[in-house]
């Protein structure tokens, strides 16, 4: 993919219309093939998958419905983001398809419903003191044989640079430019990171953005491209030692193949597993 592809302007077209561009920002096309090749492996042999996408993102819903017998739950708490994300599926109103307006700790799904659970950079919008809940929801849900695939952006160590340097290196190095954005984002010394929270406020996020413009310091296609970014989100970013060892709590760990066509991959990745069995702590005693 051509750094021409990736501009600002592609992007605004993109936030408009993404059924006409599948391979924008968020998904380079390694990446989106991971996802294809996940879903060929875990769902080929299903006679009637249920498959469950944690949020609105549709290319992954219309990835599931590309199964003719696939049973889609889409769980997201904002009927609107869904209703919104929905204008720019192929597959629109497909009666295969069921919303569930709920949040991802108390999900009205019964136990071992789920063949497949997907989500991107869904559960970075929960606080860190979830992801244990968030994990035992999905271990409950998904059935002993199923599966759960995540990508989601992590802190590695090795990777933070202050925010200067960050730039200074995409320049050198002619990056691509949402790899700019993701570095700043998930892997800066920037002061919008909270470290004890592990969270990233993008309004503070912003703020850098416009100052560092205004001081000469980004020019205009840096502050072209990553002003679509602004708004007031809050997410969790955790390093990834804590974030594998929550996973690995609930979940057998399956080794992909990360893509490596941006740098971002680096730090944004694939975790994908098979649930562990339930252990009681407190087994009642029989009378």
């Amino acid at each position: 993919m051509s750094q021409k592809e990736w501009r600002g302007k592609i992007l605004e077209q993109r936030i408009r219309n993404r059924k006409d561009y599948m391979q924008g920002p968020k998904s380079s096309p390694q990446q989106w093939q991971t996802y294809v090749d996940l879903f060929k492996a875990f769902l080929n042999d299903k006679k009637a998958p249920v498959v469950l996408v944690l949020g609105s993102t549709p290319e992954l819903r219309d990835l599931a419905l590309s199964y003719p017998a696939v049973e889609l739950l889409t769980v997201d708490i904002n009927p609107g983001m869904v209703e919104q994300m929905s204008k720019l599926m192929a597959n629109q109103n497909s009666p295969r398809e069921t919303f569930i307006p709920s949040d991802w700790l108390n999900m009205p799904i019964s136990d071992n419903g789920v063949d497949l659970i997907v989500g991107d950079g869904a559960i970075a919008n929960l606080p860190a003191g979830q992801f244990d809940n968030f994990f035992q929801q999905a271990r409950r849900i998904v059935k002993p044989d199923g599966f759960l695939i995540l990508r989601d952006g992590v802190r590695i160590k090795e990777l933070i640079s202050p925010p200067e340097k960050i730039i200074e290196q995409s320049r050198q190095d002619n990056w691509h430019w949402f790899d700019l954005f993701s570095y700043l984002d998930f892997s800066s010394t920037g002061d919008w990171y909270d470290e004890k929270t592990n969270q990233a406020d993008m309004a503070r996020w912003y703020q850098w953005v416009e100052e560092k413009y205004r001081q000469g310091i980004l020019n205009d296609d840096e502050f072209s491209n990553l002003w679509p970014w602004r708004g007031n989100l809050v997410h969790t970013i955790l390093p990834v030692n804590i974030f594998s060892k929550i996973f690995s709590k609930y979940f057998k760990t399956i080794k992909v193949n990360q893509p490596n066509d941006l740098r971002y991959h680096k730090f944004i990745n694939f975790f994908v597993g098979q649930p562990k069995k339930q252990i009681w702590k407190n087994i009642p005693k029989k009378e």
